[in-house]
């Protein structure tokens, strides 16, 4: 999508991609997310948690490598 060819409207503006190369873009861009990624992150919002309340504590456990990725990327 960044690389391809662009087309410009009369007044100067880029136009927006096609639906087929948007959803091209966006399957290619979720096939790289691991799949465990998208677990965790379910797993840290709460979202997959059992109702019995078991998984409440989840919320605010940070691993190690965890906290680390927070540090490096709020700087």
């Amino acid at each position: 999508m960044v690389n391809g060819e662009k087309s410009y409207t009369a007044g100067g503006a880029m136009r927006a991609p096609s639906l087929e190369l948007l959803c091209k873009f966006v399957i290619s861009a979720w096939n790289k997310v691991k799949a465990e990624t998208v677990a965790r992150s379910f797993m840290k919002c709460c979202i997959a948690n059992p109702l019995d309340g078991t998984g409440d504590d989840l919320l605010w456990e940070i691993d190690e490598d965890e906290g680390q990725n927070y540090e490096s990327s709020s700087g």
